[in-house]
Formats: structure tokens, C-alpha cells, sequence
């Protein structure tokens, strides 16, 4: 790894759903620093059932966040539809993570030194949680540099709807693991989370 010593000289890989965690991730890093970004959307298509929507929030999204700043953008596709349900689906996306750093790397310009993805404190232990996805991403890349894993700023949910209405990003953004003829299913997890979240800001 090169040392660094200028925000402008961290080429980083955002890992990008069109969810709240990742959109508030992706539109702090263009606002907040001057680094080098690049977005890439996995089309994660599995039982869950939520691929369309998130393709649709980042379809409307990604205009909007390039009025903030202009960043590069790239997608994939993966279809596990065949296969049982996965626990974790950052697995996945953590390896396309060293997919993307890798296609990065080979193609002449500056190695991709970071990358990250979204993630809020409600959480928990998501620190010993990604010290299990960086092995992947090291892996992909070898024999090349491989990108550090930067969990970068984590905020409440609250804090994270909060930021991106201000800037106007919080109705594109989607939310809802398990869709119901593609609306919102209201009593998976981050359907609850987002809805104590309204009523905390509500209340504040």
C-alpha cells in the first residue's frame, strides 16, 4: 500500500445498494472529502426479491448525487435464485468489492487503495463482521494490491435519513429486504428500523 498523505489521493470503491446505509455512505464521501470515488451496484438477485427496486433507487439516485459531485459508477450482476438463502449477502458484495478494485487495477491508472460500504450503528459488531469480508476482497485481487477497508463514518439510521434529506436523496433511496409486489413489506428489520427512525425525528 502507498503512503498517503492528501484526500485526493484515495482512490475509493463504494459498494453501493441504493439504500439509506450505502446512499448516506456514498453521498457523506462526495460532500465531506475530496476523494476518489467509484459506486458500483451489485444486481443481487435472490430470494429476498428486492433487486428491481434497488436498480430503481439507484436509476433516480445517481443524477442527484452527481449534482453533489461527479463520480465513476459501475454494476454487476449476480443471480442466486438457484441456490438456498445466503446469511449475509456483503459476502457476495464484498467479494464483487475485489472484482471491481482488481478490473481497477489492471487497466493503467492509480490502484484503488480503499473501499467500503454501508452500514449504521444499530448494527453491532460490524467491525469483527467486515474483518471477515476483507480476506475475500484481498483474495480476488492477489497478486496485486488489494484495497483497505475503510469503515469510514457510522451514524444512527435516524442521522442517516436525516443527512440525506437535506440533500434531497431520502425518497429515492430504498430500504425494505423482502418487497411485497414491490412495495415496502412494513415487518422485516429495516422496515422497522426506518419506521423508529421517522418517529424519533418526528419526536426530535
Amino acid at each position: 500500500m502507498r503512503f498517503i498523505d492528501d484526500d485526493r489521493d484515495i482512490r475509493m470503491i463504494v459498494m453501493w445498494s441504493g439504500g439509506i446505509d450505502s446512499t448516506f455512505k456514498l453521498a457523506y464521501l462526495l460532500k465531506e472529502t475530496e476523494y476518489q470515488v467509484h459506486a458500483h451496484h451489485v444486481h443481487l438477485v435472490n430470494h429476498e426479491g428486492r433487486h428491481a427496486a434497488e436498480a430503481a433507487a439507484c436509476r433516480a439516485l445517481r443524477p442527484k448525487l452527481k449534482a453533489v459531485r461527479d463520480f465513476a459508477y459501475t454494476q454487476s450482476r449476480i443471480d442466486h435464485r438457484q441456490h438456498q438463502p445466503i446469511p449475509f449477502d456483503m459476502a457476495v458484495v464484498a467479494f464483487e468489492a475485489g472484482v471491481v478494485a482488481r478490473t481497477g487495477n489492471g487497466r493503467g491508472g492509480e490502484p484503488f487503495t480503499h473501499w467500503t460500504i454501508g452500514t449504521h450503528k444499530a448494527e453491532g459488531h460490524y467491525q469483527r463482521r467486515f474483518d471477515l469480508y476483507e480476506p475475500m476482497v484481498n483474495a480476488v485481487c492477489f497478486p496485486q494490491d488489494y484495497p483497505a477497508f475503510e469503515m469510514g463514518k457510522v451514524v444512527t439510521k435516524q442521522e442517516e435519513m436525516t443527512y440525506l434529506h437535506a440533500l434531497g436523496l431520502l425518497a429515492d433511496c430504498w430500504f425494505c429486504r423482502t418487497p411485497r409486489a414491490g412495495k415496502p413489506c412494513r415487518t422485516c428489520g429495516s422496515c422497522v428500523e426506518v419506521k423508529r427512525a421517522r418517529r424519533e425525528t418526528r419526536r426530535a
